[in-house]
């Protein structure tokens, strides 16, 4: 698709009317379009299916108006938004694996509590990280800790 064609379709593209402005948040232009597939989402994809890649939940994150549950104050909002999403999962035996944006130390240990094994990257300046000594990290780009 051109450019051109994109932008078209992105000026034409509207599903409330600009003019009344819902104050139930930023997401009010996609609203009845977010809401409902959300829904469908979280009907029709079983926990099972997790093999297909299919999206379980889907948080739009909208700034201080998002729904965040306050899980614990020390995982700061990535840790809270990753345990807001994965709440019906808790202590079910379940295996998530994350990227380095919202994975840390002290996440994977609350998942672990929560019996959620966990699994992914981190990056090396994160809060809690243990320190490394030096002959590690300038000879080593990966170092596994289990």
């Amino acid at each position: 698709m051109s450019r051109d064609r994109y932008f078209q379709l992105l000026r034409s593209l509207h599903f409330v009317d600009n003019n009344t402005p819902d104050p139930n948040g930023r997401l009010f232009k996609i609203r009845h379009v977010y809401d409902p597939f959300r829904e469908a989402v979280k009907k029709n994809i079983n926990l099972f299916e997790c093999e297909t890649g299919y999206v379980l939940d889907l948080l739009i994150y909208t700034g201080a108006t998002t729904n965040i549950r306050q899980y614990k104050e020390e995982l700061v909002k990535s840790g809270n938004i990753a345990m807001t999403l994965l709440f019906p999962y808790l202590n079910k035996g379940h295996k998530l694996y994350i990227d380095n944006r919202c994975s840390s130390p002290l996440l994977a240990q609350t998942l672990l509590e929560n019996k959620i094994n966990c699994c992914g990257t981190v990056k090396q300046n994160r809060k809690h990280m243990p320190k490394l000594k030096k002959k590690y990290s300038q000879r080593l780009h990966s170092i596994f800790f289990y």
